[in-house]
């Protein structure tokens, strides 16, 4: 589920919609009358070569120009997921939802090789691109990228394309055609006389059909001795079968084969290859490096962990990599003590770019970007305060220093009990004399590191509250949980009250602080207020807490994250208990966490690139839910 302050029906509903295959919607319904359009407005024009998605469209950039080797072990997944259900799983155009179109419409067979023989890949990249609403065919240029498309293409050629076919036309080609075009068909073989075409280049596949390529075997069209269909040439014949072998096979040469079907569901392999880089002014990428590639489904949890190791330049590669419907995956690297992680993946030709950087024990770049505290009064007596601070890191460096002692909090004094969000201290944050300092490194970026933590404070019915910062602090609210209590203090400004489960809390917000310059305000009541809260306190009732946030005090979605995990983490555990399960907590949690963070990186990742979010407020999620990952990987 996404960790946002929304609400979980929501959550649901956006999770059942991203799962729905844009076909699925467009399919009419037994009966229907054939669609007609009434405009050509209501057909997408062919999307020029580069033309830039327009903002708030949803329709992705679009560049007709294939630059890589497509994979039609990728395309398969995507194929399962988006076309199957109108074309079947074979391609035999007897999908489920094939018998709802109307007479009259049938569904491509992609796996009679007539079909194919006529028609070029980037034929039908565009088709897919574009759609043919007229045929109920819908676009995919929003749902599904570039190389996503390509993929999809490649597959689809596969279909009609057997194993045997192509193992017979590999060993046509060694036999006749090698010694002149090279194995890997980019005409470098040793007989090579002339410039010839490269045929693993992946733009000259896009424009060529099998019949293109036939003719020039069978004619010697445009080079007489490629004449393997006469009788007359020279050279040795080829039977047909043979030439529609080679045919196919050189076809792979520019893409990677995958045979359909021909492993169980769900076990499909593909591959992947990236490139580690530095985000460090002038640090070169550390050579060598181990890089582990988690596979997980999102709601089960890691399927599969495989292991490869960068050269010299940074590149890696992972190949047979297990793959599924639905299955996503991200990189991890350990650089210098300090875990790193890349987006979130599909199998999907793209490249994985994964950054580390170098080391610092210099905390100047590092900056509060907000500092959110609330005060619940839960008994006479006393008060807890709860504070979540958000960290940017501005430099390019992370910050670890040699002893792990990182981000540094200094408590009011008087303060006692504290709680530190999942902490356990002398492991996640030490305690010092004058407060706590956590261990968690502080990558580069806005949003980077985020605490959340609890104490308590002596109460009288006044306080004069005062905590140094000991770093530069760009703004600062507070909330009051008692409306018979004010709040007083230097630049500090009263804004309108929040309703939270029908009952009002005050909020007073001012401008940042410099390094070193205390937070202090006065915190007063009259001896007749009634200093109890019936919302309880910050850590003893944390569900109501993270309602409060989700209803939308503030309106700070990055508020609402933190607790929102926290209220999560803590049913679970009470879920786990009521089931009687006997994990250890530290197994419990390190299971829990991991799966769940990643499911929440990867629909958060489908979020904004749908644009159902801002940048900033993605970038600041997406750092936050990859330090807890960092933590559990620690």
């Amino acid at each position: 589920m996404k960790p946002r302050s929304i609400g979980f029906a929501s959550l649901l509903l956006g999770m059942a919609l991203s799962a729905c295959s844009l076909a699925g919607d467009i399919t009419p319904p037994p009966g229907a009358r054939p669609f007609r359009p009434v405009s050509a407005t209501l057909i997408p024009a062919t999307i020029a070569a580069n033309q830039p998605a327009t903002p708030g469209s949803g329709v992705l950039p679009v560049s007709n120009t294939l630059d890589f080797r497509p994979s039609a072990a990728a395309g398969a997944l995507i194929y399962a997921a988006k076309c199957a259900d109108c074309h079947g799983p074979a391609g035999q155009g007897d999908g489920a939802r094939a018998a709802q179109l109307p007479d009259g419409i049938p569904v491509p067979k992609f796996a009679d090789p007539a079909l194919a023989r006529d028609a070029t890949p980037q034929a039908w990249f565009e088709v897919v691109t574009n759609g043919r609403l007229e045929r109920y065919m819908p676009p995919f240029n929003a749902s599904l990228s570039d190389a996503d498309r390509w993929n999809v293409v490649a597959f689809l050629i596969t279909l009609a394309v057997p194993p045997e076919q192509i193992e017979r036309g590999q060993a046509v080609y060694t036999e006749n055609c090698a010694v002149c075009h090279g194995t890997a068909g980019r005409g470098d073989g040793p007989q090579a006389r002339d410039a010839l075409v490269d045929l693993s280049a992946p733009a000259y596949f896009a424009g060529k059909t099998p019949a293109d390529l036939l003719t020039a075997i069978n004619a010697g069209n445009p080079i007489p001795a490629h004449a393997f269909g006469s009788a007359l040439t020279a050279v040795s014949t080829l039977t047909e079968a043979d030439r529609l072998a080679v045919v196919d096979y050189v076809r792979t040469l520019a893409y990677d084969y995958a045979a359909p079907r021909a492993q169980a569901d769900g076990a499909l392999v593909g591959m992947m290859k990236g490139v580690i880089r530095n985000g460090t002014a002038g640090a070169a990428p550390p050579p060598n490096l181990s890089i582990n590639l988690l596979g997980f489904d999102p709601g089960v949890g890691v399927m599969t962990t495989l292991t490869t190791t960068a050269d010299a330049t940074g590149a890696f590669i992972f190949r047979d990599v297990p793959a599924a419907t639905g299955r996503q995956f991200v990189a991890v690297a350990n650089y210098d003590g300090i875990t790193y992680y890349s987006d979130v993946l599909t199998l999907n030709g793209a490249d994985v770019a994964l950054t580390v950087y170098e080391r610092t024990d210099d905390a100047g770049a590092l900056r509060l970007e907000r500092v959110h505290t609330f005060i619940l009064f839960e008994a006479p007596g006393a008060i807890t305060v709860g504070q979540l601070v958000i960290i940017n890191n501005l430099g390019d460096k992370t910050f670890a220093p040699a002893d792990e002692r990182t981000v540094a909090i200094t408590l009011p004094p008087g303060a006692r009990d504290l709680n530190v969000q999942d902490g356990q201290e002398g492991v996640t944050f030490f305690r010092t004399a004058d407060g706590f300092v956590d261990t968690a490194p502080v990558l580069p970026g806005r949003g980077a590191s985020q605490l959340l933590y609890s104490f308590r404070l002596p109460w009288n019915g006044a306080l004069d509250f005062s905590q140094p910062l000991p770093y530069p602090v760009d703004s600062v609210n507070v909330l009051v949980g008692d409306m018979g209590v004010t709040l007083t203090g230097p630049q500090f400004v009263r804004t309108e009250a929040q309703d939270v489960q029908g009952r009002p809390f005050q909020n007073y917000v001012r401008a940042g602080l410099n390094a070193g310059e205390p937070l202090t305000f006065r915190l007063a009541t009259s001896p007749a207020a009634n200093v109890t809260n019936a919302l309880g306190s910050f850590l003893g009732n944390r569900e109501t807490m993270g309602l409060a946030v989700g209803a939308g005090v503030l309106g700070v979605t990055v508020l609402g994250l933190r607790v929102w995990w926290w209220v999560k983490f803590r049913r679970a555990d009470r879920g786990r208990q009521a089931d009687g399960q006997r994990q250890t907590p530290a197994r419990r949690q390190v299971a829990r966490s991991r799966d769940e963070l990643l499911d929440a990186i990867a629909e958060l990742d489908d979020d904004y690139a749908a644009g159902k979010m801002p940048q900033a407020e993605y970038e600041r999620e997406r750092a936050w839910l990859k330090g807890e990952l960092r933590k559990i990987w620690r």
